[in-house]
């Protein structure tokens, strides 16, 4: 494998389940394949800039990060990857935005190379009153701004509609994997859940205001409720992933 490069939204680097670090990804892979060039991608400098620290620390030479913006063109040649994995963008992109993104990504691949997004939807489904009606308004606002292909309801819509974009924007021979993560009351996974949830809850709450979703009033008691909710003993709740990758044809 000559080079591979990843992308990934920068306000999802604490996923439900598990702690990760900026980079964490690319530097997994590098490690796992020491012969392989990994770059990674983040609109954050921040971000950049922690992986960064984090290659000096593992002295992982075949690892390099960049700024770059996935919304512009992306500063790399013509088929300079065999494999863009592309992960959690879906709060960064409106849904007009993907199919350039696509297109810059079949850019990127040599012949026979791969795309593989890993997205999520929402925040998963629960039995909390609180935080059902909290991502109801996220979902809502997520419409308002053009970020949804579902029309009602809590669902992004990014899953459904993403074999459709990557055979719209060239790819082939499309494969999918689900994967349903149990962050019920009592499961390994819960405590991690929870505190992605209060954080995630106070840091979308500037855009539901500025979206009209919703007072600040109404945010705070839901929060409060939320936060009673998630650790009661009988909280059920699962979130919903999906691994998509499709082929760049190769030449004929």
């Amino acid at each position: 494998m000559h080079g591979s490069v990843t992308a990934r939204n920068p306000r999802a680097n604490k996923r439900a389940g598990s702690r990760l670090w900026p980079g964490e990804w690319a530097l997994g892979l590098g490690k796992l394949l020491p012969a392989c060039q990994v770059t990674g991608i983040d609109i954050s400098r921040i971000m950049i800039s922690y992986a960064k620290i984090s290659v000096q620390e593992r002295e992982q030479g075949n690892v390099n990060f960049h700024v770059m913006d996935v919304h512009q063109p992306l500063a790399f040649p013509d088929a300079s990857f065999d494999l863009i994995h592309a992960r959690f963008l879906v709060a960064l992109m409106r849904t007009t935005d993907w199919p350039a993104l696509l297109k810059e990504c079949l850019r990127l691949l040599r012949p026979g190379g791969i795309l593989c997004c890993v997205e999520g939807d929402n925040a998963g489904l629960s039995n909390s009153p609180a935080l059902q009606q909290r991502q109801l308004l996220m979902t809502n606002a997520m419409r308002q701004a053009g970020y949804c292909f579902s029309p009602l309801g809590i669902s992004f819509g990014l899953l459904a509609a993403q074999p459709r974009l990557l055979k719209q924007a060239g790819f082939e021979r499309l494969e999918q994997q689900a994967y349903v993560l149990n962050c019920s009351a009592g499961t390994p996974a819960h405590e991690s859940a929870c505190d992605n949830w209060r954080t995630m809850l106070k840091l979308v709450d500037p855009f539901l205001l500025r979206q009209g979703v919703a007072t600040q009033e109404e945010l705070d008691l839901l929060y409060e409720q939320a936060m009673q909710e998630i650790y009661e003993p009988d909280f059920d709740c699962v979130s919903l992933i999906q691994r998509l990758w499709g082929y760049k044809p190769a030449l004929s």
